[in-house]
């Protein structure tokens, strides 16, 4: 419930483009996606660096702000818990626009628990997203770029579909399996394991990471361009 009209420093500055118009839409009682917003402060400080428990800490405090809210709403969510998941998307934000320039990664929260647990609820959906949760990490964390091993064509092809759309559900789980694949044969066993293992790594590497794709060759070429 944050007034942002009274003489504040400039909310773009603070929290970027994208973060400024979501306080903006919440004070104008417009209805938003749940979330909180991480202040340009910290990576400007490089306290994302400096103090990760501190980091860790935050984030968890604004986690368990952000489920009390959800469960207003008469919905029971919680980060991390294979019966009723909570699933993340981590953007970057910038003062000016910079599409596609800093990482993206939707889906945090994601591994093979929770994916079976929500194929109760539509397979084709859950392991839809763990795929997107695997190439979104992957691609941020590692660099590997999933698009170009062709794991979804490769499964149309077997199952002699023109669109991914019809795919069977155990297609789908299929192509979340070979995308572990395509990391473990590029020497991201461990690190899978680790991540897939613990939720909330997987929130904190990838905040830190989105933090870290500000400085990355490309946004920096973007910005002098």
């Amino acid at each position: 419930g944050m007034k942002i009209c009274d003489g504040r420093p400039n909310l773009r500055e603070r929290y970027g483009g994208k973060g400024s118009s979501l306080l903006y839409v919440h004070d104008l009682n417009l209805p938003s996606r749940d979330g909180f917003i991480l202040p340009t402060s910290i990576p400007r400080s490089g306290l994302h660096h400096d103090d990760r428990a501190w980091l860790e800490r935050e984030i968890t405090q604004h986690l368990r702000i952000l489920e009390a809210d959800i469960a207003r709403s008469g919905v029971r969510k919680r980060f991390g818990d294979s019966t009723e998941p909570l699933v993340l998307a981590v953007r970057g934000g910038s003062v000016f626009s910079m599409p596609g320039m800093l990482s993206t990664i939707v889906f945090v929260g994601m591994n093979d628990r929770i994916a079976e647990a929500l194929a109760q609820h539509g397979p084709w959906c859950a392991y839809d997203s763990y795929r997107r949760f695997l190439a979104s990490y992957g691609l941020a964390m590692w660099g590997v770029d999933l698009e170009t091993f062709n794991v979804v064509d490769d499964a149309k092809r077997r199952y002699g579909v023109e669109y991914k759309t019809d795919l069977p559900g155990e297609a789908m789980r299929e192509i979340a399996e070979e995308s572990k694949t395509v990391f473990r044969d590029h020497g991201f066993s461990n690190e899978l394991e680790e991540a897939l293992a613990d939720p909330m790594r997987q929130l904190v590497d990838s905040v830190v990471t989105v933090f870290e794709s500000w400085n990355k060759e490309r946004a920096r070429r973007y910005r002098e361009i």
